[in-house]
């Protein structure tokens, strides 16, 4: 099973109610190292390289023909005299496009930290939803890799050629969240301009009406059946409960209410 903790506004109504769960851009989280990387000139043959991309790739086509061969001698040469500048200006244009172009779901395996309900469920104000996790958009999740540096990458790695590598800077975060025990759905766009859960979903009976755009992010459709619990934060307004229960009413999910305990720093879950 995976969980999210939220609050109870707009998009936990998409949730609860529509079955939708937001994808967010990168540059609205709340870690300003999302998708950061180190791009290395070791072993790299600059000559096949600057081919690649004047050539060959989607970016070659920005350039006439006649402009195409003074780039790239221009390009090749800022290489070679300055590379720990122009390496700079890749990892910019490179975590530029994937703000654009990536949508992440934040989920955890944790599924009682307070800390986690502090953070993002609105002060204990919030919910906490339990997921399927076996079957569906949720299994397509995995887990973060936690570590001290950037992952490296090669300056000559083919920008949208490898699903893996862009999974890999998603799923890379710093040690100092590995309290959350987060889990991510890593969704990208690829050269149909679909996106990696797009195509998944085409494959299991939906289609490209199971995204929908929304400011910094998109919704994903994953099917309101894979909700199995909801928990009430041990802050929640008697408005906001009563809110939440019309939203789940007659869907067979579980209804929890959170407790601060006696005598621990610890929440229990009661079921109501």
């Amino acid at each position: 099973m995976l969980y999210k903790y939220t609050r109870i506004d707009e998009y936990l109504k998409s949730i609860l109610l529509d079955g939708y769960i937001f994808g967010a851009s990168p540059h609205v989280l709340n870690d300003p190292y999302e998708t950061k990387l180190c791009i290395k000139m070791d072993g790299v043959d600059i000559d096949g390289y600057s081919k690649y991309v004047f050539e060959e790739s989607k970016f070659s086509k920005s350039y006439s023909p006649a402009n195409r061969m003074m780039a790239k001698k221009q390009f090749c040469h800022l290489l070679a005299s300055n590379p720990g500048k122009r390496l700079e200006d890749i990892e910019k244009s490179f975590n530029m496009h994937c703000s654009k172009f990536a949508r992440i779901v934040s989920l955890s395996s944790d599924e009682n930290n307070p800390l986690l309900w502090s953070l993002y469920a609105d002060s204990h104000k919030g919910v906490c939803i339990e997921f399927e996790s076996d079957v569906g958009l949720f299994s397509l999740a995995k887990p973060v890799l936690y570590t001290d540096s950037y992952p490296v990458v090669p300056v000559d790695w083919r920008l949208g050629g490898s699903i893996s590598l862009w999974e890999k800077l998603i799923l890379t975060k710093a040690n100092f969240w590995a309290y959350e025990k987060e889990s991510r759905l890593a969704l990208m766009a690829n050269e149909e301009g679909q996106t990696i859960t797009d195509q998944v979903l085409l494959n299991t009976g939906g289609s490209r009406a199971s995204r929908r755009n929304k400011p910094n992010g998109s919704e994903y459709y994953f099917g309101r059946d894979k909700i199995k619990s909801v928990v009430l934060g041990a802050r929640v307004a008697k408005d906001n409960k009563n809110n939440v229960c019309e939203l789940i009413e007659g869907s067979g999910i579980k209804l929890f209410q959170a407790k601060i305990c006696r005598g621990s720093y610890e929440l229990k879950y009661i079921e109501i």
